[in-house]
């Protein structure tokens, strides 16, 4: 994969939702520095939040963008603590498992993202029982 920095990430993502570029300039967001400066993981706890909150009002091709974004940011490395794949991992496949539409967001997601939401998310095994 090729190398993303924090800021060509928010890119990104501001350029697949426009919604949520007012999210994250809001004074509400704490993951933002008084300076500019932000962290993959802030980022991905913020946009975590924002993918929970508009996921049912999304088209069915910005989900299928979304998670193929998401799949090209999870490495089949290891994850260094302070990398995009490790921020994505634990800061918005983790916190998204075990929502009331974790069984939604599966279906978009790709082999390795949902192998590691997989290790989090129980409402599978609970619906099953």
């Amino acid at each position: 994969m090729f190398m993303l920095t924090p800021g060509k990430v928010l890119n990104e993502l501001t350029k697949m939702f426009t919604g949520f570029a007012p999210v994250w300039e809001s004074p509400e967001n704490c993951f933002l520095n008084d300076d500019g400066s932000f962290t993959y993981h802030g980022l991905f706890s913020e946009f975590g939040s924002y993918v929970r909150d508009n996921f049912g009002g999304m088209e069915e091709r910005k989900r299928e963008e979304l998670f193929d974004f998401i799949e090209s940011c999870v490495s089949d490395l290891g994850r260094s603590d302070e990398g995009v794949d490790n921020a994505v991992c634990t800061c918005f496949l983790e916190n998204l498992s075990n929502e009331s539409l974790s069984p939604e967001l599966r279906k978009y997601m790709g082999r390795k993202s949902l192998e590691f939401f997989n290790r989090w998310d129980y409402s599978e095994r609970r619906a099953a029982t």
